[in-house]
């Protein structure tokens, strides 16, 4: 049995984290108060069970009375955790309304009664001699052991009925609640089948899966996006800052080879004062697609309204001269489109090759000279307007 509390004191380590995890990035799914209030009572299951194994094998002090109100309260817990279940798989679909509540809470009120009447006079569990807890009738043991089970078949019978009816983003988190509430579900039923069946552990393993399937992805999601410049999907400043500074780790260490390409996209407020903003906005996409075209195999980053960055390493930093010369042969053929509106793509660009010695910031501020060079000449050339 002591290894059994040893698996209770990592599930209780488990919902920490979790809940550390919870309140530090603010998922959706572990937002709601429902989830919170079902971490929670968790955790003070794992330390009531816990609390009663060290209790039978006389590791903690205790007295007959202690150990009855830890087993009183771990039994009311029970039916406690499917029902904030259900009132998370409810809420998320809709507001629940009170009589919804009231009907809820009496399997709750049900499991209130049975325990209190099973203090003065056992008929579901009892501590016995030596303080060890055994159960008693099955019926009165299932009496108090039913409602838990209850809670969650009714929550999983509600996320199928609106599983198909979701959207595929709620469907999502419809069918990984289910999978979870089934660990609950399924480990209710084994405890009462086998004795000693490690009841929540398993449910933790259930906590375990949601949050490895919604949490870790969501993070994941979210770190994507904070990354990711939302008009074109290349990288925005904040991935460029973060690129930039493994480039100087590697100048630092002597082992730095890369050339750096400054971009800026010409007469786009001309774009915008005369067509629109989204106009200027499809300028500056048709702008992104061209130069990950012919930058294909390095890191692209928009740094600014119509400013891009790409760092060359390995192929296109060998083949850079290559690259920038199909670059100067391929822009004066591509276009932007919208409304039926045609604007000639304009992109000036500027190269620099890191040498010994240099700074990263040094590079950038000799190819940032070299596009405004490029900049001048190429609005000279096509008569494009200086802004």
């Amino acid at each position: 049995m002591v290894y059994y509390a040893e698996l209770n004191i990592l599930g209780i380590l488990t919902c920490l984290i979790i809940q550390h995890k919870e309140t530090k990035d603010k998922q959706e799914i572990f937002s709601t108060r429902s989830f919170k209030n079902i971490l929670l009572i968790i955790e003070s299951i794992l330390v009531l069970d816990t609390a009663s194994l060290l209790i039978q094998n006389d590791i903690i002090p205790h007295t007959h009375m202690v150990h009855l109100m830890i087993m009183n309260g771990y039994f009311l817990l029970q039916p406690l955790f499917p029902m904030e279940i259900l009132i998370y798989i409810i809420s998320v679909e809709k507001k629940l309304n009170n009589k919804v509540k009231v009907l809820m809470s009496v399997p709750m009120i049900l499991t209130l009664i049975a325990v209190v009447v099973n203090s003065f006079k056992p008929f579901a569990f009892m501590i016995g001699e030596n303080d060890k807890y055994s159960r008693l009738s099955s019926s009165g043991f299932i009496f108090i052991i039913i409602w838990p089970i209850l809670y969650i078949l009714v929550g999983i019978i509600f996320l199928l009925i609106n599983y198909q009816k979701s959207n595929e983003s709620k469907r999502e988190k419809y069918g990984h609640v289910i999978i979870f509430a089934m660990f609950g579900f399924a480990a209710g039923v084994f405890s009462f089948l086998f004795r000693g069946f490690l009841l929540w552990p398993f449910v933790t393993l259930g906590l375990i899966y949601l949050y490895v399937n919604v949490l870790s992805k969501s993070n994941h999601k979210l770190d994507i996006l904070a990354f990711k410049d939302s008009l074109t999907g290349v990288g925005n400043a904040a991935l460029y800052e973060s690129f930039s500074g493994h480039i100087k780790e590697q100048i630092e260490a002597g082992t730095a080879e890369f050339a750096l390409v400054v971009m800026d996209a010409n007469g786009l407020k001309s774009i915008n004062d005369t067509y629109g903003h989204e106009a200027g906005n499809e300028f500056i996409r048709a702008s992104s697609r061209f130069i990950c075209r012919i930058f294909d195999h390095s890191p692209i980053f928009r740094i600014g309204g119509d400013e891009f960055v790409t760092i060359l390493e390995n192929s296109d930093y060998q083949n850079r001269d290559e690259l920038l010369k199909q670059f100067d042969e391929e822009i004066i053929l591509e276009k932007a489109v919208s409304d039926d509106r045609e604007f000639p793509l304009s992109i000036a660009r500027g190269m620099e090759v890191y040498k010994q010695g240099m700074s990263f910031s040094e590079v950038f501020y000799a190819a940032d000279n070299n596009m405004y060079a490029n900049k001048s000449e190429v609005k000279k050339k096509y008569n494009i307007p200086s802004r």
